[in-house]
């Protein structure tokens, strides 16, 4: 009942964290209510004279009738860009390593010293912190391979291409926040950006707040090192942040990753040092997931402590504002053509159909990443040659061997296609709603920059019951 649980119950309400349950627990929910029916039947035959005739027990039954209320469409159309996102992470990491082997062994041949191959290295690295797809621990590890092979090739101390090589990426990792910041500066300029990323909405504001603080707030610092290296970054562009704040901010993610991983990269041009990397691995995890943790309560407490100043109107805002409320009939009525109940059901089938796909797909990319036996992708790493043969590590020669045959092939091809169907449900379903509204209200109404008569039964329909509705009927011609 505290304001603090009711804002916990607000954001365990929203579609995009029941879209991540369902992508986290997805056999633990059907488990949870087996159990549950198993649980009932025994008590039925302990107590036969209960009059309780109920599959479920009364705990199971309102978890089954929470579940109904979900709007399952949007919550399985969020939950299949979950596990894009996965999918997309594990294949660009696999991508970026072969590339990286690759580039590791051209700059090598080329004989270079050591000013020219730093200068490459950064600005490859540059390149790939500009991807999205692309985590910042295969720059770093691949700054320390390179660096550190070339350090123990030419006669140099080891650890004097550890120390280069973090240098490099401590500076290439700045370079790189202040790049994708102005790609989200950009991008903020845009309404539909602004409205994507909620700037009006309080969980927002809530984290703008903490990383406005100055120096090295515990939950500034633990957003910009623990959260995602672009996604982080865009963000702070689009809310117009503090650049040298920013930076400031980010200074910490020096001593937390980038040294331990430019470390492991030299140590994995030496043999018998393979462990590191694992160890390394499951550090970052460590930290990610306990940084994560604490950046979530903050927002939280951040938004309890401030939500009347948080929720206040704000003139910056007002074209956000305005892009919604013209665009409320529309998402009305979008969601109201999404509805599960009044789906077809071969929309239902394919709905289900394609968030099943990509969910296993993304779970097999998962197993295949935390198995020693791999299923979809062939063990390989920087330091690796993609001439040598299978049994020397490499990929044959040809950098398409890195994908295990048949289920790596099934897993991409899948996802391809389900991604298809994704799309076209996404379509229909607006073309269904733009149609629907076309024949409420008019054409005319549609992205109308002024108020519509729809827009005033949208803002009619957010206030209480009324005992009667109003029905606004064109005259027949007949009756006149």
């Amino acid at each position: 009942q505290t304001r603090f649980g009711k804002i916990v119950m607000q954001v365990l309400r929203n579609e995009w964290m029941r879209a991540f349950v369902v992508c986290s627990f997805s056999f633990g929910i059907p488990t949870m209510l087996l159990l549950d029916r198993l649980r009932q039947n025994v008590r039925r035959l302990r107590f036969p004279n209960e009059t309780d005739i109920d599959k479920f027990t009364p705990a199971g039954r309102r978890v089954i009738n929470e579940l109904r209320t979900w709007h399952w469409s949007m919550i399985l159309r969020k939950a299949d860009i979950f596990s894009v996102i996965t999918i997309l992470l594990f294949v660009g990491l696999k991508g970026t390593y072969v590339f990286f082997s690759w580039l590791n062994y051209f700059l090598l041949a080329a004989q270079l010293d050591l000013v020219a191959i730093s200068s490459l290295v950064f600005a490859v690295g540059l390149l790939m912190f500009m991807l999205p797809i692309v985590p910042g621990t295969a720059v770093y590890l691949f700054s320390g391979v390179v660096l550190g092979f070339y350090s123990t090739s030419n006669g140099l101390h080891f650890g004097v291409g550890i120390a280069v090589g973090a240098v490099l990426a401590s500076v290439l990792k700045h370079v790189a926040c202040t790049g994708q910041y102005f790609i989200g500066y950009l991008a903020g300029k845009s309404v539909h950006v602004q409205r994507f990323v909620g700037v009006d909405k309080v969980p927002t504001r809530a984290m703008e707040m903490i990383l406005n603080k100055r120096g090295f707030a515990l939950g500034k610092v633990c957003i910009l090192v623990a959260g995602p290296d672009f996604p982080t970054s865009v963000l702070c562009g689009i809310l117009k942040l503090n650049i040298p704040q920013m930076l400031l901010g980010t200074t910490p993610v020096i001593v937390v990753s980038i040294i331990p991983q430019v470390a492991v990269g030299a140590l994995l041009t030496l043999p018998g040092n393979e462990e590191y990397s694992a160890l390394a691995t499951v550090f970052a995890f460590v930290i990610q997931v306990l940084a994560t943790l604490y950046v979530s309560y903050r927002i939280l407490k951040t938004a309890e402590e401030n939500l009347q100043s948080l929720s206040q109107y704000r003139e910056e805002h007002a074209q956000v504002a305005e892009l919604t409320r013209r665009e409320r009939s529309y998402t009305r009525k979008f969601l109201e053509v999404s509805s599960w109940a009044k789906l077809p059901i071969h929309i239902k089938g394919l709905l289900v159909t394609t968030s099943g796909i990509l969910w296993s797909a993304a779970f097999v990319l998962v197993i295949d990443f935390m198995s020693a036996q791999k299923l979809c992708f062939r063990r390989f790493s920087m330091t690796d040659r993609i001439d040598d043969d299978f049994a020397s590590g490499g990929l044959g020669g040809n950098w398409w061997n890195i994908v295990l045959q048949p289920l790596g092939s099934i897993v991409l091809v899948s996802t391809l296609v389900a991604w298809l169907g994704h799309g076209f449900v996404g379509m229909w379903l607006d073309r269904v709603t733009r149609r629907n509204l076309l024949l409420q209200v008019g054409s005319d109404t549609l992205d109308s920059p002024v108020p519509s008569p729809c827009d005033d039964m949208a803002e009619a329909a957010e206030q209480p019951p009324r005992p009667a509705a109003i029905v606004i009927k064109e005259p027949d011609p007949d009756d006149s």
